[in-house]
């Protein structure tokens, strides 16, 4: 469904170990249409000026996207998920406030899964 848009690409987006047809075998592995870009400020930039244009990305939170006046869809065919890892000593000099960074950054991780769902 996508084919006749143009796909907005970081230029370093490429994984050698995980491409699209992984993800989906029917999916083409390069569309048509594919801009990179090596600023990543610039997708949503491109993306607010060519009209059809897509880009794949993790959630965005909603208020730079209602900025940018842009909506944002979860795709069903894919599966890959991302493991964020925060690894430190547990006796180390600080491991209290590492690990109230860690419980904050879990409990706002929550929240912007809660506005991805919306």
């Amino acid at each position: 469904m996508l084919r006749p848009f143009t796909e907005v690409v970081h230029g370093d987006h490429r994984n050698p170990s995980l491409t699209m047809a992984r993800i989906d075998p029917t999916l083409q592995d390069t569309p048509p249409r594919r801009i990179y870009v090596y600023d990543r400020g610039s997708q949503i930039d491109l993306l607010k000026t060519l009209p059809g244009s897509y880009m794949w990305a993790s959630p965005v939170p909603a208020d730079i996207l209602e900025d940018a006046g842009m909506i944002q869809r979860t795709a069903s065919m894919s599966r890959v998920y991302n493991l964020d890892l925060l690894i430190w000593r547990k006796n180390s000099p600080g491991s209290s406030l590492v690990r109230s960074f860690a419980d904050y950054l879990q409990k706002y991780a929550g929240e912007l899964a809660g506005e991805w769902e919306e």
